[in-house]
């Protein structure tokens, strides 16, 4: 006689134990990585709406009465000025996803970067 076995883990438990999980550590570290990213498109008098920005699960934000204002208004020099996210997004998009792409480790036996920056960041 044989006896198999099975145990079946479910999608969104494989998820949550790779920090995958909505809102869960990847998500944190991209958060992260989008605040770094944004800065040299931030108006900068003083630097202090610069500071002020923050990361956490939910997203981004930069918490300075006039923060809105400059966010939709300031029309800067250079790279600063209004809607930096989005203007960050449309250049940095397709770099920011490269940190985060799956590896196929069927075509390579080198560790992915993706893998490192995790490892780096303690993440696994």
């Amino acid at each position: 006689m044989l006896t198999i076995g099975l145990s079946i883990i479910a999608a969104d438990e494989i998820l949550k134990n790779r920090g995958l999980e909505n809102k869960g550590k990847v998500h944190l570290e991209l958060n992260k990585m989008i605040l770094d990213y944004c800065e040299p498109y931030i108006p900068r008098k003083t630097g202090a709406l610069i500071n002020s920005g923050s990361y956490f699960n939910e997203g981004v934000s930069w918490n300075t009465p006039y923060a809105a204002k400059q966010y939709y208004q300031n029309m800067g020099s250079n790279l600063r000025g209004r809607l930096w996210f989005e203007r960050m997004w449309a250049l940095k998009k397709g770099e920011i996803m490269a940190r985060f792409n799956r590896f196929n480790s069927k075509t390579s036996k080198k560790e992915h970067p993706w893998l490192a920056f995790l490892k780096e960041r303690k993440i696994i």
